[in-house]
Formats: structure tokens, sequence, C-alpha cells
């Protein structure tokens, strides 16, 4: 399991940090309280993507 903080989710999204913050007080992107920190497993960040992809199914090209 690697945990990520805020910044590096941040950067993956392509968004502020302070957003990431906000999606994780609202329980809108899956986060833990960590000693007082704020921190993310990166394969549920990467599974939430995944979750929200819309359009059509990708074929093999």
């Amino acid at each position: 399991m690697k945990l990520l903080v805020a910044r590096e989710v941040a950067g993956i999204l392509r968004v502020s940090v302070s957003t990431v913050y906000e999606w994780a007080k609202r329980g809108e992107i899956p986060a833990y309280r960590v000693d007082g920190t704020v921190r993310f497993e990166e394969r549920e960040i990467l599974e939430w993507i995944k979750a929200r992809r819309f359009g059509p199914e990708r074929k093999n090209l």
C-alpha cells in the first residue's frame, strides 16, 4: 500500500491542493486520517479516477 499526500494527489488529478482537501472533507474522494494528517491510498485514487470515466468504451487500436 502506497500512501500519498494531498500535493501528490493534486498533481495526479491536476487540481489544487485545497480542492483535494475539500473533496476529502466532503467524502467525495477516498482518504484516511493518519496521526492528524490526511493521506490517500494510491490504488484507491486510481480506482476513483477510473470509476468516473465517461464516454464510449475504448477498443484496442
